[in-house]
């Protein structure tokens, strides 16, 4: 599947899901051309019937928060590190 824009009479621009055999008329796909607000509806269905065993989902949660909290110490340090290298004031910048 590749993703293509098509435009309407009127210059309305629909980005598109279609085959790349078909696109290239290489294979002989019969699979219509599908939008892509359509396709995200139906990937968010199906996860919306997913569930992860309790452990795992444990672990994930574990593992995100980790990842998280020294993202935004890493941003934090970041801040410091900034601030810390800008003049106080427009007075004491240098020309």
């Amino acid at each position: 599947m590749i993703i293509t824009n098509a435009k309407n009479r009127y210059g309305v621009i629909y980005p598109y899901f279609v085959c790349l055999g078909r696109h290239q008329k290489s294979t002989g796909c019969t699979r219509k051309a599908v939008l892509i607000s359509k396709i995200e509806k139906m990937v968010e269905a199906h996860w919306a019937t997913v569930r992860l065993d309790p452990k795992l989902r444990d672990a994930v949660e574990e593992g995100l928060r980790a990842e998280l909290a020294t993202r935004r110490k890493e941003a934090e340090d970041e801040h410091k590190h900034l601030s810390s290298e800008r003049p106080s004031s427009p007075h004491n910048a240098k020309s």
